[in-house]
C-alpha cells in the first residue's frame, strides 16, 4: 500500500456517514408518479423529467464520491415495499390514462 492509498482511506474516514437511501428511493418514486400520472395531460413532461433526473443523478454521484463515506453494502432480497408502491402507481396511472 502506498502513501496515497493510506491518505485517501484516512480522508474517507473523516467524512460523514451516508444514511439517505430511503430519501433517494422516495425522490425516485415521486418522479415516477408525476411522469406516469400526468403524461397524458403534459406530453413534454417525461422529457423534462429525463433532463432533471440526469442532473439529479450527477449530483447524487458527486455527493456519494466526494461528500460522504462509502456506503455499507448490505444484502437484501429486493427493494421491499417500494416495489408494491411502484406496482400501485403503475395501476393507478393506467386507469388514469384510459379514463
Amino acid at each position: 500500500m502506498t502513501n496515497v492509498d493510506v491518505d485517501s482511506i484516512e480522508l474517507n474516514s473523516l467524512k460523514p456517514e451516508f444514511n439517505e437511501t430511503g430519501n433517494y428511493f422516495m425522490d425516485s418514486m415521486i418522479d415516477i408518479g408525476y411522469i406516469t400520472l400526468f403524461a397524458a395531460a403534459f406530453p413534454i413532461g417525461p422529457m423534462i423529467a429525463l433532463l432533471a433526473n440526469v442532473i439529479e443523478i450527477k449530483m447524487k454521484i458527486f455527493s456519494l464520491l466526494h461528500l460522504f463515506k462509502r456506503p455499507r453494502c448490505d444484502r437484501c432480497a429486493g427493494i421491499g415495499e417500494w416495489l408494491n408502491i411502484m406496482e400501485y402507481m403503475s395501476l393507478v396511472s393506467v386507469v388514469n390514462i384510459v379514463y
